[in-house]
């Protein structure tokens, strides 16, 4: 008895985004849901849905009926001849369709250019802020995980920006002061 009783209540689950609403990007807690779960979706959020490593559907706000073949009491027996591995993985994760909070970023080190007018070398620095807004979550989704982006704290993310652009902007920088 103790086998199945330690998933009665979890029957259908209801998926909704728990996490802090400064995240860009976020993970659902629970994985391997049972099918005919619930997907609760705000709105300016996006929940992407994965199953089996595959992106099914990316969801706009509204309420949905998931279907996973992961069901009650089955899943479980099946999973207990696999070391309670799952032959049927799925995952939910939400993205902020809003604008993000302020990103601040700067140059790591000054930037060292001769001055084209006086002819002697200058070190220059740049510094400002940005806002991110995802146009297209799994696209955004696919690059955090394929850049190994710890999303699960806004610093990661910050971070992982803060280095894409600062890429640019050394080159920016330098082909502005001396065009």
């Amino acid at each position: 008895m103790g086998f199945f009783s330690k998933n009665i209540n979890n029957w259908t689950s209801v998926i909704k985004n728990e996490n802090d609403g400064n995240l860009i990007i976020s993970k659902h807690s629970e994985e391997n849901f049972n099918t005919n779960s619930t997907l609760i979706v705000e709105p300016s959020e996006e929940a992407i849905f994965i199953r089996n490593g595959e992106i099914i559907k990316v969801f706009e706000n509204g309420t949905y009926n998931l279907t996973t073949d992961n069901f009650p009491f089955i899943s479980d027996l099946r999973n207990s001849f696999s070391g309670n591995n799952s032959s049927f993985t799925c995952s939910i994760y939400f993205v902020r369709k809003a604008h993000s909070l302020e990103i601040k970023w700067g140059t790591d080190s000054p930037i060292q250019l001769r001055d084209p007018v006086l002819n002697i070398m200058t070190s220059v620095r740049a510094r400002g802020a940005y806002k991110i807004q995802v146009e297209d979550s799994a696209k955004f989704l696919v690059k955090l995980l394929g850049n190994n982006v710890n999303f699960l704290e806004q610093n990661s993310i910050n971070s992982y920006f803060i280095n894409e652009f600062q890429q640019h902007i050394k080159s920016c920088l330098t082909s502005s002061i001396i065009d």
